[in-house]
């Protein structure tokens, strides 16, 4: 892994623990916020516009290096976001080997949260799938 992965990878774990350990279950609410503020910022700096769609929104997370590449699938009840060669990945799989849940993750909440601006569609996080190479961030969709 290369030293900046390396470095963003504890820079993330580290504030993500510091939040469990300040605020417990309590704090997953900081996630949401801190995507909608990262999300008002990306807009003044241009990176996001008013009519984006979903290959907007792989091509996005490509510009900022955060993968090598991104796939989402919908069905009825879930968006599984497929993320390939995550950079961000070790301070994920350190936080689930844990028990914690990440309250900062950009693959996470600032994904999330475009994606119901984009559909419409109100979902949450429920479950990662974490294997080597690729990641997969499961959301419920709800009607």
């Amino acid at each position: 892994m290369e030293k900046r992965h390396v470095f963003l990878n504890s820079l993330f774990y580290g504030i993500n623990s510091a939040l469990y350990e300040l605020l417990g279950e309590s704090g997953k609410t900081v996630g949401m916020t801190v995507a909608k503020h990262m999300k008002k910022f990306l807009e003044r700096h241009g990176y996001i516009q008013d009519k984006m769609n979903i290959s907007d929104l792989k091509n996005l997370f490509l510009k900022f290096n955060l993968a090598e590449s991104f796939e989402i699938k919908e069905n009825d009840k879930n968006v599984i976001l497929i993320v390939k060669k995550p950079y961000l990945s070790e301070f994920l799989q350190e936080m689930l080997k844990e028990g914690k849940t990440p309250y900062i993750c950009p693959y996470v909440h600032l994904m999330s949260l475009l994606y119901m601006d984009i559909t419409g569609k109100k979902i949450s996080f429920d479950r990662p799938y974490i294997d080597k190479d690729e990641v997969q961030l499961i959301f419920k969709v709800y009607q």
